[in-house]
């Protein structure tokens, strides 16, 4: 993918070849990212083309202090918007015609994903990592080699960083009206539930 000259209307502070390097360093990041949310090849590519129309279309881009955390928050929006979108969708078709069986298990699932992965958002980077490779069973020892922390910090590390999920998760729930019905599914970490 590349950013087609004359294509966007770029505003003032932004040369062509500029924004063409900027786009060509972030592009290939947001949307592995996109096509991790979404599952969906053409619908990452459009999400990701409405990202960077937003980026080159804001007023003073160059004043946000890290724009890659900037773009894949706007992408989490987006794609948990379209999420959404389509579970409105399905659940109006499947009114409609009666007859087609949708499973909305996948949608459920998608949607508590992109919750969790904006609770992790807000975490330091090695909290993110930790709690993700806590999820996929890795050892403390497994930890500290791959971040470089002393084994005795792992523990200390992950515990702070299970409370402050726990704390944005919640947070984020108790805050929140219910536009779906059905339980609240409990994740669990390290065999205790990140919601109770």
């Amino acid at each position: 993918m590349h950013l087609a000259k004359g294509g966007i209307a770029l505003q003032a502070g932004y040369s062509q070849n500029t924004a063409e390097e900027f786009f060509n360093q972030e592009y290939p990041p947001l949307f592995r990212y996109a096509l991790y949310l979404v599952k969906d090849r053409e619908t990452a590519q459009d999400l990701c083309q409405e990202v960077f129309l937003r980026w080159f279309n804001s007023p003073r881009p160059q004043d946000i202090a890290v724009p890659r955390a900037w773009l894949k928050k706007v992408l989490s929006n987006l794609a948990f918007n379209y999420l959404r979108q389509q579970q409105l969708r399905f659940k109006w078709e499947n009114t409609a015609r009666s007859q087609l069986a949708i499973n909305t298990d996948d949608w459920q699932q998608d949607f508590n994903r992109l919750e969790v992965e904006a609770a992790l958002a807000t975490l330091a980077w090695k909290e993110q990592i930790l709690l993700k490779m806590k999820m996929a069973g890795l050892s403390y020892s497994e930890m500290a080699e791959a971040t470089g922390l002393a084994i005795g910090s792992v523990g200390t590390m992950l515990m702070r960083a299970m409370q402050r999920f726990k704390a944005v998760y919640t947070e984020k729930e108790v805050g929140k009206k219910h536009e779906m019905p059905g339980p609240r599914p409990t994740i669990a970490i390290s065999g205790k539930s990140a919601v109770t």
